[in-house]
């Protein structure tokens, strides 16, 4: 696995992912453009306690 770091953070991007417990299904978002300013993980945490029937995560990817 490929460590994420200034020279490559330019071709990282990540997705939104979930899955429905209840419908036994999973789900997942667009590629982004990983950006730094932005509180995903803090989004996933309220995620995660507002819809306990879901399981929120992400996925990331280095172009190469």
């Amino acid at each position: 696995m490929e460590e994420i770091n200034s020279s490559n953070i330019d071709k990282f991007f990540y997705r939104v992912c979930w899955y429905h417990k209840i419908l036994k299904q999973a789900l997942y978002g667009s590629w982004n453009k990983f950006n730094l300013k932005k509180e995903n993980d803090m989004w996933l945490v309220k995620q995660n306690k507002k819809y306990p029937e879901c399981y929120y995560w992400m996925e990331g990817y280095i172009l190469k």
